[in-house]
């Protein structure tokens, strides 16, 4: 029985520029399988210079609600359901760790509950005091448990996002 996985951050000098191609290539990969209209971003830490992450690459993909089970299906043929996320009717998440990077890929319904990826990544993008504190909340839990980071990171996306809202 192998333990959790621990946090660990990754500090490569040239992970940003190395991350946002293969987001890149990797974009322009789902748009060939989901129509060139599909809004995909790069969104998470290796989108936002000055952050720092895991060395993991996250994408969003935003459909409408009639186009969202068609996305899902094609996602599905291609890449691995993520079985620590929920499936819902309004997301979908999908992991591929065989590239140069682990992908995370979120199959969103616009306008849902779960369309925040990209709001979060933009707040983040434009506040250097909001990236200081994601940073400081990162370090915080290097060498914890995967599950107890991620509850935490999760209150704090929660947080930061209520209180823009108010």
């Amino acid at each position: 029985m192998s333990a959790e996985p621990k946090l660990k951050l990754a500090e490569q000098p040239d992970l940003f520029e190395r991350a946002n191609a293969f987001a890149d290539s990797t974009i322009a990969r789902l748009r060939s399988l989901l129509g060139p209209d599909t809004e995909i971003a790069h969104v998470g830490a290796t989108a936002i210079p000055g952050c720092v992450t895991k060395g993991d690459v996250d994408l969003v993909v935003r459909v409408e609600l009639a186009s969202f089970e068609d996305a899902r299906a094609v996602l599905d043929n291609h890449f691995e359901k993520n079985i620590g996320s929920p499936r819902e009717n309004h997301f979908s998440s999908f992991v591929d760790e065989t590239g140069t990077f682990p992908l995370g890929i979120q199959l969103v319904v616009r306008g849902s509950e779960f369309d925040s990826f990209q709001r979060f990544s933009d707040l983040l993008r434009h506040s250097e005091e909001l990236r200081a504190s994601y940073n400081a909340l990162k370090r915080s839990f290097v060498g914890s448990d995967m599950d107890t980071y991620r509850k935490a990171k999760t209150q704090f996306i929660e947080r930061t996002l209520t209180g823009v809202s108010q």
